[in-house]
């Protein structure tokens, strides 16, 4: 991975937008990134989302922001499968917020050797800190894990027929992954609303869908760490009509 960065301070009042919502571990393709948009934060959290870009082009996504209102960090990563100019890659981009108020970043697409370079594309982002949310702090145990149906490595997940909870048990040092259903096109995604697993490392990554009539999927990998229970928590497509939750007890031996 290839890290550049670029910062510039934006000071003043912070505008009122109506544009889309970024959410956490979104991918989001040249063709889908809005102009503008609104990121609700929890204050001093990470938030991460991705934005395609051609970095073998020279063309990278910048940031310009206030540094005493919010941290801005991008990671500029090439897909290793495709070296040639105009090759498919993506900026990671870590936001956290410092002070508990609405902040300006704005995202800027171009080549920064360039003198007077153009910007081939704009994103204008309001991140503010949201309501503070119960969470869970400590393992679920599953009471009567016997009456969900057990997770299989790479089982695939349709929206259509999973099931709302699953059940997995997993010896230490066994890693398993498997797939959820989601739909890129309308960025539409699944995302981890519980805390950090005590017992394993949980990473999510979401598949584009390529062509037309194919479906995209996010792939849930889990590396039990030590033995103990815990509840993963997900949801799709966040605050939309489509809204779905699904919950998986994770037991570790």
């Amino acid at each position: 991975m290839k890290k550049l960065q670029s910062v510039a301070v934006i000071l003043g009042s912070v505008a009122i937008l109506n544009g889309a919502e970024i959410i956490n571990d979104g991918y989001y393709p040249m063709d889908k990134i809005p102009e503008k948009a609104e990121i609700s934060v929890q204050l001093k959290r990470d938030f991460e989302f991705k934005l395609e870009e051609n970095i073998s082009t020279g063309y990278i996504w910048q940031a310009r922001y206030n540094p005493a209102e919010v941290r801005v960090e991008i990671d500029h990563d090439m897909n290793k499968k495709h070296k040639n100019v105009g090759s498919p890659g993506h900026a990671d981009i870590e936001i956290e917020l410092l002070r508990d108020k609405a902040s300006t970043v704005e995202f800027y697409y171009s080549r920064p050797f360039e003198k007077d370079a153009k910007e081939a594309k704009k994103l204008i982002c309001v991140v503010s800190p949201e309501a503070d949310k119960k969470v869970q702090t400590a393992p679920t145990k599953v009471t009567d894990s016997s009456v969900l149906p057990i997770l299989q490595d790479d089982m695939c997940l349709k929206l259509d027929s999973m099931a709302a909870a699953m059940q997995i048990t997993l010896p230490v040092g066994r890693d398993i992954s498997f797939e959820l259903e989601e739909d890129d096109r309308n960025l539409r995604f699944w995302n981890i609303v519980s805390l950090p697993s005590p017992i394993a490392e949980i990473e999510i990554d979401h598949e584009e869908s390529g062509l037309f009539w194919q479906k995209s999927y996010a792939e849930i990998e889990i590396e039990p760490k030590k033995s103990g229970s815990y509840k993963l928590d997900l949801v799709y497509a966040k605050n939309t009509p489509l809204e779905k939750h699904f919950s998986l007890y994770i037991t570790v031996l």
